[in-house]
């Protein structure tokens, strides 16, 4: 509770960004892997993907995926030093008073102790 507590909501603005798609069915299997490494428990199976995407040659700046929590779409950005000046953050709220983050503590039944 004392991490959450002390945490703020942002909006970041980004530039256009090269994305490794993984939401996208044929992105993953020219790829060749399997929606079930990208969610596997093990959370070293998604790492390992992860770091292979960005090692890549193509150098994305980051990759898309689908959340393991509730299947929406997220996005990671690599820590590129020509990407990291471009972001723009702006806070918005302190995480406890944003319902959105309240809403996934009640979907998912955490206890913030």
């Amino acid at each position: 509770m004392g991490l959450w507590s002390t945490r703020t909501l942002s909006h970041v603005q980004v530039p256009e960004l090269r994305l490794c798609d993984l939401t996208d069915e044929l992105t993953r299997s020219r790829a060749k892997v399997d929606v079930s490494a990208l969610i596997h428990p093990d959370l070293s199976v998604p790492k390992t993907w992860g770091l292979a995407i960005q090692r890549h040659p193509a150098n994305y700046d980051g990759l898309r995926y689908r959340s393991r929590f509730d299947n929406q779409p997220c996005i990671a950005l690599f820590a590129r030093a020509l990407l990291i000046p471009l972001l723009r953050e702006s806070p918005v709220t302190d995480l406890v008073d944003a319902p959105e983050a309240d809403a996934f503590v009640t979907q998912h039944q955490l206890s913030l102790i």
